[in-house]
């Protein structure tokens, strides 16, 4: 209005379908109405070598987890984690970061002598995280009385994996 900008409440909001949408407050209507987001956060995160982000799942709390594939020696991992180094030419990763991006709540790999891929992250209400993808190899971590406890491919072929780590 007059070479002015006037700021009015709105956001954006999930619609039936999985759609989302902009709802916005009152307004001047026979004015343009301009979305303009805001970038809320941005980081880098992975080694020196080639590190790829996948995919990404919020859970009901704001957290934000990353999934992908390393192939860094010295990927940052945390403390404690299920697999602290790259085992093959690629391993996945998952990371937890905190609702700004400022901090990591924990950091993961996951993977065996050969190559995987992520190909989807999934969290449910209790914060467990799912992850889906490929591996090369034979000795990807499965568990007691998993379903499929050895891969069933060719040797060399690639085979699907599902996993789900605790919150």
């Amino acid at each position: 209005s007059g070479g002015a900008r006037h700021p009015i409440a709105g956001g954006y909001r999930i619609r039936k379908g999985n759609r989302i949408g902009f709802e916005a407050g009152p307004f001047d209507r026979t004015l343009p109405l301009t979305i303009d987001p805001v970038l809320q956060f941005s980081t880098f995160y992975g080694g020196a070598q080639v590190d790829r982000a996948k995919a990404i799942a919020v859970d009901n709390k704001g957290g934000l987890y990353v999934a992908g594939a390393a192939t860094s020696l010295n990927f940052p991992v945390s403390q404690g984690v299920y697999q602290n180094k790259v085992l093959g030419g690629t391993d996945i990763f998952v990371v937890k970061l905190n609702t700004t991006g400022t901090s990591v709540a924990y950091s993961t790999l996951i993977g065996g002598a050969n190559d995987e891929t992520c190909a989807g992250i999934a969290v449910d209400g209790q914060g467990n995280v799912f992850v889906a993808g490929t591996t090369r190899s034979t000795n990807f971590p499965t568990t007691a009385g998993a379903y499929k406890p050895q891969p069933i491919g060719i040797s060399g072929d690639a085979d699907g994996y599902v996993l789900k780590l605790n919150s």
